[in-house]
């Protein structure tokens, strides 16, 4: 078992409120465990690319759900003000309320930037 999928199988477990695994007639969900400020951007870069976008997230994980196409994400600080409204603007779409200090977002990538 690769060490991914160690920590996927332990973020399954002990991820409260994050559901690991779609039920009948729901999406594939799976946890992204073990992350921090240093490895997270990465790890939603490669999920993205593979056509996994963010629908939650919490202290050390990330859920994301399969999709038909590749995702972008962002993550900014909450203190960035008008930032936000800017982003929106321009199709991002946030993820959750935000959680200090970070607010996290998510869109397709445009024409010419598919992954």
């Amino acid at each position: 078992m690769s060490r991914r999928a160690a920590q996927q199988r332990l973020a399954a477990a002990s991820a409260p409120g994050a559901p690991a695994g779609g039920g009948l007639g729901s999406p594939a969900r799976r946890i992204l465990a073990l992350l921090t400020a240093f490895n997270e951007m990465a790890a939603l870069d490669e999920a993205g690319r593979d056509g996994g976008h963010l629908v939650g997230h919490g202290a050390f994980f990330h859920a994301v759900e399969a999709s038909a196409h590749a995702w972008e994400h962002c993550r900014v600080t909450l203190s960035a003000g008008g930032r936000h409204r800017r982003m929106e603007a321009e199709g991002w779409i946030p993820v959750g309320a935000g959680r200090f200090p970070w607010w996290y977002c998510k869109r397709p990538p445009g024409p010419g930037k598919e992954h």
